[in-house]
């Protein structure tokens, strides 16, 4: 049954979303769950910092801290919206701070109606959209909570690209 739907969601989505979102679906259906692991390379530098300065325009401070866990978890990001701040972990790559800045900057885009599971999907998918360093890392992070997922980026794939789209300032 769960594969199943499983199944629908995507050819749904293979029909209906643009073919990059319907890709990181189709991954994060077949890729084992897991830490995402980040690049290690630094040719990302400018993205990098453009980005920061867009989140920054939206009104976010950026800021580079040693550690970060979140409910007890190592995480490379976290987005606190009471104070208008995005703590990126400082020991990571340019290449990775941009992919993360992306995620961050996906979630102070994401509707506030959505489910946790449903606001890391809609995050990750745009991270994946601003990067453009791959599906795989991305399928794994959503691969944790498969079916949410799967439903948000067909449900709201036109809010994903909004969102990528003023990340990239297009």
């Amino acid at each position: 049954m769960k594969a199943g739907v499983l199944a629908f969601l995507l050819a749904a989505i293979l029909v209906h979303a643009p073919w990059r979102l319907a890709v990181l679906a189709g991954e994060t259906l077949v890729v084992s769950p897991g830490f995402t692991r980040v690049s290690d390379a630094d040719d990302q530098y400018w993205q990098a910092l453009d980005l920061e300065g867009r989140l920054v325009g939206l009104g976010w401070e950026v800021s580079y801290v040693p550690s970060i866990e979140h409910n007890g978890q190592p995480a490379y990001g976290l987005t606190n919206f009471d104070a208008h701040t995005i703590w990126i972990d400082a020991a990571l790559h340019w290449n990775a701070r941009y992919a993360v800045l992306a995620h961050e900057g996906g979630h102070i885009m994401a509707r506030g109606w959505l489910t946790t599971h449903q606001h890391e999907a809609f995050a990750e998918s745009v991270a994946m959209l601003v990067a453009h360093d791959g599906f795989r890392e991305h399928a794994r992070y959503c691969a944790d909570f498969r079916i949410d997922s799967i439903l948000t980026m067909f449900v709201h794939w036109r809010a994903i690209y909004r969102a990528a789209g003023v990340l990239e300032d297009m």
